[in-house]
């Protein structure tokens, strides 16, 4: 008996012949036993070979997957960064993958795909197809999205986005894998190539030069795409970035300030803006440029960013009032508290200090806590509630997942 036959009547047996087991067996039975069975994905079952293996069959190896080759492109990736997820470009068992007439796949498609037009099994648009894959992309599935793009990179209708996009797929990939260094280059060059008018293969060249520390060749491609016919707003921040990475904080902050003007008011650019002024001590310009972030988005951790400026700036009270509305909206905020219990030490309302170090504590205990309320009681002349802290303190150093009652 054949091997696979040998699985599924060994398997049909242990299932004493229940329903279950009928419906388990006519499974595996379409999975492993009808030739030519299409996966999920578009793809047929069978070893991986490139397709310039697949033309030349004497070149490729038998039964072994291809490696991604040094030289190829976006749009002819087999393996690397998209992993064992099968997306790219293949070929399997000698059948080319038609992304036409292939079903898209994404493990949460239903939903983008009626908003797309997107129906497994028919045929549809390059546009649409592509539009999907901006969705996934930015609802953080780059994977997903990849894997359309790369086959849609392959037909004759492929545009710069597309170019520009699957190398976005590979800058922000949370693996990062610098052998795809070369791969973003590339796609971004033939995106250049493809439409020298859009600014957005330029911007985000920009982009991979700072992620590559190569500050100055970025701002070339900054102004590029700035000088663009399609320009990209988005390259004043990459320019930005360049400058202050260069330590040339002023050009940085009138590169923002461009940016304001030309995309409108933007909670993160006024506090990119305001950390460039913290940096050169010019607090009162600083504390400006945080409350206009406040106001396009009021965040904790901006208003936190705002309290440290203030701290900075010798403004102990108004740092004080700033937490004072934090804590009106959620009392229980042990970060707030000793926050404010600093401000109050340094301000000199001690009673205020002890009072949030002591609700901080209560919510959440740490050693740094306690030993700041040791040497608050210490300076008061306590010193036995000082000893006590402080051997809280050395308790959860040495154990700090217990908590000290």
């Amino acid at each position: 008996m054949p091997y696979r036959s040998v699985e599924i009547y060994t398997f049909f047996k242990a299932t004493r012949w229940s329903s279950f087991g009928f419906a388990m067996v006519a499974a595996l039975s379409m999975q492993l036993l009808l030739p030519g069975n299409s996966g999920r994905d578009g793809f047929r079952y069978g070893p991986l070979v490139s397709p310039a293996a697949a033309a030349n069959p004497a070149t490729a190896p038998s039964g072994k997957s291809s490696a991604r080759s040094p030289g190829a492109t976006g749009a002819t990736a087999a393996t690397g960064a998209t992993g064992a997820t099968g997306a790219g470009n293949f070929v399997r068992s000698g059948v080319h993958f038609d992304p036409q007439s292939s079903e898209v796949y994404y493990s949460q498609s239903n939903q983008a795909r009626r908003q797309f037009g997107v129906a497994s099994g028919h045929q549809n648009s390059v546009n649409q197809r592509f539009k999907l894959a901006q969705h996934l992309i930015v609802n953080e599935h780059i994977l997903d999205g990849r894997r359309i793009l790369i086959p849609l990179c392959h037909r004759p209708e492929t545009t710069a986005r597309m170019y520009t996009l699957l190398a976005r797929t590979y800058i922000e990939d949370p693996e990062q894998d610098p052998k795809m260094n070369g791969e973003i280059e590339r796609d971004l060059k033939m995106a250049m190539s493809l439409d020298p008018n859009d600014g957005m293969s330029f911007r985000w060249m920009a982009n991979f030069c700072n992620l590559q520390g190569q500050y100055k060749e970025s701002l070339i491609y900054a102004d590029k795409a700035i000088k663009a016919k399609l320009t990209d707003n988005a390259a004043y921040r990459e320019k930005a970035v360049s400058y202050s990475n260069l330590g040339r904080f002023d050009e940085a902050i009138k590169a923002l300030d461009s940016l304001i003007a030309v995309s409108g008011p933007s909670d993160s650019v006024f506090t990119s803006k305001a950390k460039l002024l913290e940096k050169l001590k010019r607090y009162p310009a600083a504390e400006a440029a945080y409350r206009q972030s406040i106001a396009a988005r009021n965040q904790d951790t901006t208003v936190f960013l705002l309290v440290h400026c203030l701290d900075l700036d010798g403004k102990y009270q108004e740092a004080i009032t700033e937490l004072n509305k934090q804590l009106k909206v959620n009392p229980d905020d042990s970060e707030a508290l000793a926050m404010r219990a600093r401000l109050a030490a340094k301000n000199k309302n001690i009673p205020m200090a002890l009072a949030d170090l002591s609700k901080a504590i209560d919510l959440e205990p740490t050693s740094k806590l306690y030993n700041e309320r040791a040497a608050i009681f210490a300076s008061l002349g306590k010193q036995d509630a000082a000893a006590r802290d402080l051997a809280q303190a050395r308790r959860l150093d040495a154990k700090p997942f217990d908590r000290p009652y």
